[in-house]
This record gives structure tokens, sequence and C-alpha cells, in this order.
């Protein structure tokens, strides 16, 4: 009996001395770069109560950044959860750190999400709208040439509104089509300068 009570002792002096049970679970083990993930953190307490408040527990991303959490949920009277959103900010990984630092014993989890440069899809994406707006262009400028060939004269212009505005709407989607084409020029060039 006296080496069971014994036994008990040490189980239980054990249990009080383990840390905290700390798992992190991102919704997916690898991304693009800037893209946004959700990653779900549990604690589980080993000891009750726990001299560490929930709150005190340290979050750290390295090569990314929060953008959004929530408040910890008491799941039961020794588990708590949390969810976070964090962006993908460098390649090729980024790290996220969890850690207890309570008087009793620290404890600690590590996570890591791979992170790509994807590039190619950004240029497919850049490509694809390139093409589009080039068909845009052309269909606008087909546009204003049959109505400037349905002008006999500049008086039949003067003479009639309707035209005129129409032309006029015309040149302005032109004038904007080609400010974006601008844009999308630089951020192809960027691009190729980023490769």
């Amino acid at each position: 009996m006296k080496h069971c009570i014994i036994i008990v002792g040490l189980i239980t002096f054990c249990n009080f001395l383990q840390a905290c049970m700390i798992k992190i679970t991102p919704e997916k083990t690898s991304g693009n770069l800037n893209e946004e993930l959700k990653v779900t953190i549990s604690v589980r307490n080993q000891h009750i109560p726990c001299p560490l408040a929930i709150n005190s527990t340290e979050i750290a991303i390295d090569g990314g950044s929060i953008i959004n959490q929530t408040d910890w949920t008491k799941k039961s009277a020794t588990e708590y959860e949390k969810s976070i959103t964090v962006k993908l900010t460098a390649t090729p990984k980024t790290i996220i750190n969890v850690k207890r630092a309570c008087d009793i014993k620290t404890s600690q989890a590590t996570a890591q999400i791979d992170v790509k440069n994807n590039i190619s899809t950004d240029f497919k994406t850049l490509t694809q709208t390139i093409k589009e707006t080039t068909t845009t262009v052309l269909n606008k400028l087909g546009q204003l040439y049959l109505l400037r060939s349905n002008l006999q004269t500049l008086n039949q212009l003067e003479k009639d509104p309707k035209l005129k505005k129409q032309i006029s709407n015309l040149i302005g989607e032109l004038d904007s089509i080609l400010k974006s084409s601008r844009k999308l020029a630089t951020r192809c060039s960027l691009l190729l300068k980023g490769l």
C-alpha cells in the first residue's frame, strides 16, 4: 500500500511539472507570397489552475504578419483555442512560434509554412489582362473608325450632337484604356525584373 501511495504521488508530481501542450494548425502547409492563411492555435493546460493567464501566450511570426485574430475561446476546463490570419510576406518560409513562459515550466511550439514566389501565375494573369485590354482597345478603335467614316464633313458633326457625344465618349474610354495599359506595362516590367 505504501508503494502505491508513493507511485501515485510521483505521477501527480510529474504531471504538475509538465508544461502546457501547444498545437499550431495552419489551414495548409504551403502558400504563395502575400497569401493570407488561417492558423488555429490550441493550448491545453497540464495543471489547474495554471498560474499564467491564457492572454499571456506569446505569438511571434517570422516571415509573415498577423492581420487578424480572434480572442481565446475556452473549449474546456483546461483547453483554449484561438484563430489568427497570417499574411505570408517572405520566401522561402514563414515560421509561427507560440510560447507560454510559465513559472512552473515554459512550453513552446513551432509551425512552418513553405512560401513560394508565384511569379509565373502573376505573369499568366498579367498576360491574359494585356490580351483582353488589347482586344478592347482594338474594338473601341474600330467603333471610332466606323463613326468617323460615317461623317461626311465636319459640319455634319456640328449638326448631330448625338454622334458628337458618341465620339467623345469613345475617345474618353480609349484614353482610360491607354492609361490602364501603361500601368500594366509598368507592372509587367517589374515582374520581369523579379525573375
